[in-house]
């Protein structure tokens, strides 16, 4: 309408409606990198209904602020709920032979608390919120207002540049364990009593390894960290026995998800969003080269041996 060129250098994200996703993800997003004026770091996520109703949610600073939606994402990363969906990132996964990428879902919530906007702002579309019994406006019983706001909802798989699927959020951890991009974890087990002990996890690092016997492939993936009690009950410091139990209950809770989320994202899905082609390349270029043309059909038949090792350094705090 004005004739201007878009500001394209000022992007910060992408949002992909729902129903774009059954489209070629690609053909989608290369204007966003051969376009020389694209902002280099650009992120990609996904609506789970429309993009507009995304953009249409009004927080403090006004109509929807693209800052606000970027440290939705940036902090989930750091939490290792989600990877972190730079559009050039997703581009090279897409090149695998599996053509797969993971993209985070936002979603539009209703939060009882102030979670977007103070009381006297108004809601979306800066109509006046509604209270939790139906009235309009805050008035006095301003802490049942409901107003809308944006949050994440795990991720959508790609597989052949479609969308094949939704991970949850602990798939979208395991997914970001098995990409070797974690930051830190918190996990969470039960002892005795019911009693819950918590171990935070750093340094993490991944390794998938490829295995071939007798023609079969398999991988062996191994992922170790350094690690703290942020939370150990009453649990001493010379309880060497019981310090082994909940490491050991956390390293098994940790090797059943990634597990589930080997068995949905590259089983059902028939995904690769980890790295399995890229260990082969790495590792076994003569394989890789002899079987190129059934590449995908091999990682998805292919088993994975999953093992998880947490060296605790630290006690962290007892309560008793």
């Amino acid at each position: 309408m004005t004739g201007k060129d878009l500001l394209l250098s000022e992007n910060r994200i992408v949002i992909i409606g729902n129903e774009l996703c059954n489209y070629n993800l690609e053909k989608t997003l290369e204007f966003f990198v051969a376009n020389y004026h694209s902002h280099p770091m650009v992120r990609v996520v996904t609506a789970e209904n429309t993009a507009e109703e995304i953009i249409d949610v009004k927080f403090k600073e006004g109509y929807v602020s693209s800052q606000h939606l970027i440290s939705l994402v940036s902090n989930a990363y750091q939490e290792t709920k989600t990877l972190d969906s730079l559009v050039y990132r997703i581009m090279t996964d897409l090149h695998s032979s599996t053509a797969s990428a993971y993209i985070p879902i936002m979603k539009i919530s209703e939060q009882k608390t102030d979670g977007t906007i103070p009381p006297e702002g108004g809601g979306s579309g800066g109509e006046g919120g509604k209270s939790e019994k139906g009235g309009e406006g805050g008035g006095a019983n301003s802490n049942e207002q409901t107003e809308k706001t944006v949050i994440l909802d795990g991720g959508l798989i790609f597989a052949n540049y479609k969308a094949v699927g939704k991970a949850d959020a602990d798939t979208a951890t395991g997914i970001q364990l098995l990409s070797d991009r974690a930051v830190e974890y918190s996990v969470t087990v039960e002892g005795e009593a019911n009693q819950k002990y918590t171990i935070t996890m750093f340094n993490v690092s991944t390794s998938i390894n490829p295995v071939i016997t007798d023609g079969v492939l398999s991988f062996d993936i191994n992922v170790s960290s350094t690690g703290r009690f942020d939370e150990r009950g009453s649990i001493g410091e010379t309880d060497t026995d019981a310090i082994l139990s909940i490491e050991k209950a956390a390293e098994k809770k940790l090797e059943n998800m990634l597990c589930n989320t080997i068995q949905l994202v590259k089983n059902e899905y028939g995904a690769d969003i980890v790295g399995f082609e890229d260990a082969l390349r790495h590792s076994c270029p003569d394989f890789l080269r002899e079987n190129s043309d059934r590449i995908p059909e091999l990682i998805r038949a292919a088993e994975c041996r999953v093992n998880v090792s947490i060296d605790l350094f630290s006690l962290g705090l007892q309560s008793y």
